[in-house]
């Protein structure tokens, strides 16, 4: 079973979760408040430090405390690279974890 991220085009992120896959939103809360996908989760994967960005080091625990096993999730952030960063970080933990059953898609929302 391939457990790599998969990239998917915002058009079909929308009808994922028209279909009842939840968004996991892994841009900063400044970049949330501005604009998001409805019921959207917000859990930064960084977040902003001066001239940069520094990871979240209690992402995975936040996510962790945010969805189920059950859930399927949509990561998704502006560029794709947070959300492609996250989705491998929560693929390699998730073999560990009760999360078994995530599927990561990756989507822009700009």
């Amino acid at each position: 079973m391939d457990t790599s991220p998969k990239s998917v085009t915002v058009q079909v992120a929308f009808e994922l979760v028209q279909a009842g896959h939840r968004y996991l939103d892994v841009r900063t809360p400044e970049e949330f408040n501005a604009g998001h996908v409805e019921d959207a989760i917000n859990v930064p994967y960084m977040f902003k430090a001066g001239e940069g960005m520094v990871k979240n080091t209690n992402f995975i625990e936040e996510v962790l405390s945010n969805f189920t096993k059950d859930d399927k999730i949509i990561v998704g952030c502006q560029s794709g690279r947070r959300s492609l960063m996250a989705a491998k970080d929560l693929i390699a933990v998730v073999r560990a974890s009760f999360l078994s059953c995530i599927l990561s898609y990756l989507s822009s929302f700009g």
